[in-house]
């Protein structure tokens, strides 16, 4: 586990319950992007040897794994938020499960915006939702759906889903499905 600069203050509380494979594809995708930012593994599931089986001393990331109480209720499920998020010491922090893929161009502007613009206590960009339909194993299609009234459907008009999926990216169309939020107010 490196130490890294962090520059951008951020600090990714990455939450985790029993799904290692998740989470080591999570873990893999971060160290292949090289993931800037510090990482705190926040566990709440009963699995064992989690650090072994994730090989979290060996990786190229900045992280720190903290074991908390199974929560077998909301109490436990947000104790463990709250116990991970005042070991933090960064400004800002972003929630993710170990099935949130994570846009790092995304969490740099925003933490950049929340640093000029102090009103604000967080930043998200589109929730934008995928389906794949996966018939015997094999693709079929790639539908994209946004969860907001006001979307502008430009992306959606092509025929093919290739085209709309390459269309809506095209034009920057990023987004982070959980929000980047100013630790002091979450």
């Amino acid at each position: 586990m490196k130490k890294n600069n962090n520059n951008y203050n951020v600090t990714v509380l990455l939450t985790i319950y029993n799904r290692l494979d998740f989470t080591k594809k999570w873990l893999d995708f971060a160290e292949m992007q090289k993931l800037p930012f510090k990482i705190l593994i926040s566990d709440g599931g009963n699995a064992n040897n989690v650090i072994e089986i994730l090989n979290l001393k060996n990786r190229n990331l900045d992280i720190i794994y903290k074991k908390y109480k199974f929560y077998k209720n909301y109490k436990n499920f947000f104790e463990k938020f709250f116990f991970a998020i005042n070991q933090m010491k960064t400004d800002y922090v972003i929630l993710c499960e170990d099935d949130d893929y994570i846009n790092i161009s995304g969490i740099i502007k925003s933490a950049n915006f929340l640093k000029k613009n102090k009103e604000y206590s967080c930043v998200k960009g589109i929730n934008l939702c995928g389906e794949v339909n996966d018939k015997k194993s094999i693709f079929n299609y790639l539908a994209l759906r946004k969860e907001d009234k006001n979307f502008c459907n430009l992306s959606i008009r092509n025929k093919k889903s290739e085209d709309r999926l390459i269309s809506y990216y095209k034009n920057n169309h990023l987004s982070l499905y959980n929000g980047l939020n100013r630790k002091s107010v979450l």
